[in-house]
C-alpha cells in the first residue's frame, strides 16, 4: 500500500517545512534562467554601449562619473580607447559635428588688442582655451567644418566662466582672417561623460 506521504513526494519536493510542486519549481527556475540569459544577450557589449545606455536622462556630473567608473570596471580595456583628455580640459573642435557647432556659436569675440582677444562665453560651462584656424581659401566668406580646409591653427589660453566676458592670450596672434574652430572646457569633468551629455556621437571616439 502506497502511503499519502509517498504519493506527495513523487511530485513535490520538501524544503524545510514546505512542500514545493516540482513542475512549478522547474518552470520558475527556467523562467529565471531565461531572463538572466536575455539580460546577458541584451546588455551592453562595449564600454560605449554601457555608458550610452546608463547616461540616458542623467544630468548630474556625480552620477555621470559613477557610471563611467562602473562601465570601466565592466570593460577595463576601454581605458585605451577613451578620448585623449579623460579628465580636466575637454577639447571640442568644429569638425566634431552639430553639438560642437552649437557650442562654438555661443562664443562671441571682438578684435585683437595686441595678443589679447575679447571673448564672451554664452555656454553654461567655463572655457580654458579657444582655438583659431586660418582658412586655405582666402576668398571664402564663411568658416568651414572640415579640418582639411585650414592651413594654420592657433591656441589661445585664458579662463572665462559661463555667461561671462574675458580675455584670451594668443601667442602668436594670427595675422590673417581666422575662425574660432575649437574650445577647451574649464570644468574638471569626465570628458566622455561630458561629450555624451552634450549630444556628441562617441561610438567611434573623438579625434583631436
Amino acid at each position: 500500500m502506497i502511503s499519502y506521504c509517498s504519493k506527495i513526494s513523487s511530485y513535490k519536493w520538501r524544503f524545510g517545512g514546505l512542500w514545493i510542486n516540482k513542475t512549478a519549481f522547474i518552470i520558475f527556475l527556467a523562467i529565471q534562467l531565461t531572463e538572466a540569459n536575455a539580460w546577458s544577450l541584451l546588455g551592453p557589449n562595449s564600454y560605449e554601449e554601457c555608458v550610452l545606455d546608463a547616461m540616458k536622462g542623467v544630468q548630474s556630473d556625480t552620477a555621470a562619473a559613477i557610471i563611467n567608473r562602473t562601465c570601466l570596471e565592466k570593460f577595463p580595456k576601454a581605458k585605451e580607447k577613451t578620448p585623449t583628455r579623460v579628465r580636466g580640459e575637454c577639447r571640442v573642435n568644429i569638425w566634431h559635428g552639430e553639438p560642437a557647432a552649437k557650442m562654438l556659436a555661443e562664443i562671441e569675440h571682438g578684435d585683437f588688442i595686441g595678443s589679447h582677444l575679447s571673448i564672451t562665453n554664452k555656454n553654461s560651462f567655463s572655457l580654458s582655451g579657444i582655438y583659431l584656424g586660418v582658412l586655405k581659401d582666402k576668398k571664402r566668406k564663411s568658416c568651414s567644418t572640415s579640418y582639411k580646409d585650414y592651413s594654420h591653427f592657433y591656441s589661445c589660453k585664458g579662463t572665462v566662466s559661463g555667461w561671462m566676458t574675458g580675455y584670451f592670450s594668443c601667442v602668436p596672434a594670427p595675422q590673417q582672417a581666422w575662425c574660432v574652430v575649437g574650445l577647451a572646457t574649464g570644468i574638471q569633468d569626465d570628458c566622455l561623460a561630458f561629450y555624451i551629455r552634450e549630444g556628441f556621437d562617441v561610438s567611434k571616439g573623438l579625434t583631436e
